[in-house]
């Protein structure tokens, strides 16, 4: 009967000490419950595409360097456009919006960007008339968390929905 009684007692302190596991204590925040996924349809994501009128650098990441031209990617916005023909003073002259954009490549006049699940082709070699030649679908591992912080935690994600760009607090807080 003792042995039993020590086996609850550890049993118990186990639960109780997963189900608190879910706080970081290291970080100093509580995680979020009951996050709503707000989608993105592939039809829209694939028609999302779009040279805009420059923007300013919020969070730049990877840079490359075009003939006169720098490519700085916004991650999960899209890519900046510079004109580098003066390297002292390089000027920001457009945006492509690439949603769910986090890596990039240029080769040979393209700019191959990942959005979400898809990779695209991007015609470069005329940075006035920068276009979108090729798209292959769902190439990519889909991360349903890409552009939503550590501490949510979403309830269901419906994939058939679309891709997941953000959330809402439980009843739309």
């Amino acid at each position: 009967m003792n042995k039993y009684r020590v086996l609850m007692l550890l049993f118990g302190a186990w639960i109780g000490l997963s189900l608190n596991a879910c706080v970081c204590v290291d970080c100093g925040y509580t995680p979020v419950p009951d996050a709503k996924p707000i989608y993105l349809s592939y039809a829209d994501l694939r028609a999302s595409v779009a040279v805009k009128p420059a923007q300013p650098l919020l969070k730049p990441a990877k840079i490359y360097s075009y003939q006169n031209h720098l490519f700085i990617n916004e991650p999960n916005q899209g890519v900046h456009v510079f004109d580098n023909t003066d390297k002292t003073a390089p000027q920001n002259i457009g945006f492509i919006a690439i949603p769910g954009n986090v890596d990039i490549a240029i080769k040979g006049g393209f700019l191959y960007a990942d959005s979400y699940i898809d990779l695209v082709v991007i015609d470069i070699r005329d940075p006035a008339n920068i276009l979108e030649v090729g798209r292959q679908k769902a190439v990519f591992p889909y991360d349903a968390y890409q552009n939503v912080p550590q501490q949510v935690y979403l309830g269901w994600v419906d994939e058939s929905k679309g891709v997941v760009v953000g959330f809402n607090y439980g009843s739309g807080q």
